[in-house]
Order: structure tokens, then sequence, then C-alpha cells
């Protein structure tokens, strides 16, 4: 699928060998190590979104947090023939808050997708329809938290399951505007994001 010369992959495929709920974990686990003082999610500008990459391949991008009124527009830069893997709405799971088994929190993940509404991702002003089908659950993964994590849960080891919607790109060669917008909880939480990204 592609929108104004943005290729997304098939909700199918397994890009450098992953399935998509499989790079969802990869992606917490990123979040989720960096401090919340230089975490990209508490981020308006952009100038922290390359905090934590590591992979080659991939650049993850984020949205905000749960309750973050402003929505940013962040501008960054990445190398040209990278893919881009980031959520429109998602959600994770932790034993923490959200129940003692395993089926709790995958209950609670699922419920909270179950309701979204107005999903929707542009990609260079072009919508991409279907995005009902990139939909994907995780399998539980553990995540070490940092003292001064974004959901202010207690440092140290944390075991997690993710529910969301993702869109995975083919290599960018191109600048390109990214914008995203979702609700859910039967529209109490919204997030949304910009991001204008300058090819390198």
């Amino acid at each position: 699928m592609s929108s104004s010369n943005v290729k997304i992959y098939h909700q199918n495929s397994m890009p450098f060998g992953l399935s998509f709920g499989e790079w969802s974990a990869r992606w917490w686990r990123w979040l989720l190590t960096i401090p919340k003082s230089l975490n990209p999610a508490m981020d308006l500008s952009g100038e922290k979104a390359a905090i934590g990459q590591s992979d080659s391949n991939v650049f993850f991008l984020c949205q905000t947090i749960e309750n973050v009124e402003q929505q940013p527009t962040r501008k960054i830069c990445i190398r040209k023939g990278t893919c881009i893997f980031l959520p429109v709405i998602n959600w994770v799971s932790n034993f923490y808050e959200h129940g003692h088994s395993e089926k709790d929190l995958i209950e609670t993940a699922r419920h909270r997708m179950d309701a979204i509404g107005n999903l929707q991702i542009l990609l260079n002003g072009k919508n991409v329809p279907g995005l009902e089908k990139y939909r994907f659950l995780s399998k539980f993964f553990s995540v070490e938290l940092p003292k001064d994590n974004i959901f202010d849960l207690p440092a140290g080891k944390a075991r997690l399951v993710s529910d969301g919607y993702w869109v995975f790109t083919e290599p960018i060669i191109s600048d390109t505007t990214i914008v995203t917008f979702g609700t859910c909880s039967s529209g109490v939480t919204k997030i949304g994001v910009k991001y204008y990204i300058k090819i390198i």
C-alpha cells in the first residue's frame, strides 16, 4: 500500500524478519527504558526523537502519553532509506496496575483498543485506508524500567503486553510529513502528533 509515494508494509508481512507484534514489543522496550526527562514521548519539538535509537534500518516514532494536552509538532531528521515504525494509537498493560494474571493484562489491553475511534494517519497529506487491519497484540515481554520512567511505575523489571494499531513504512527516500490521530476509551483519551521528517 502507498500514500503519496510513501509505501507501508502489508499487515501480514515480516519486515526484517519480525512480525508487527514483535516490532511493537521492541518499540515499547525502546520507549520505556528512556527516562522521562529525556523521553521522546514527552517532547513537543522532536529534539529528543533520536535518543535510544539503535536499529540502522528502522527509526521508531512515538505519540504522546495519555492526558498530554498539547498535540506535538516534531521536526526530525533521518537517514535516507530508513523505515519508520510508529503507533497510530496503542496501549500497554502491566502487572502493577492492570491485573494479577496474563489473562487480566490481555483483557485490559484489548478492552482499551476495542473502544477506539476516529483512527487516522496521513502520509504527505494522503489518508491511509484500512487501518483496522493494522491492529496487533504483542506477546508478553520484559522491560527494565528506570527510576524516572514515563508511567511513574516502580523501577526494575516489568512484564507487559501491548495491543494497538501500528504502521511500518518501507524505506523513505524523500522528506515526509506524518500526521496521526485517534481516540480510545470511548473518546476519553485523544492521541495525535505531527511529524516533519527531513531526509539526510
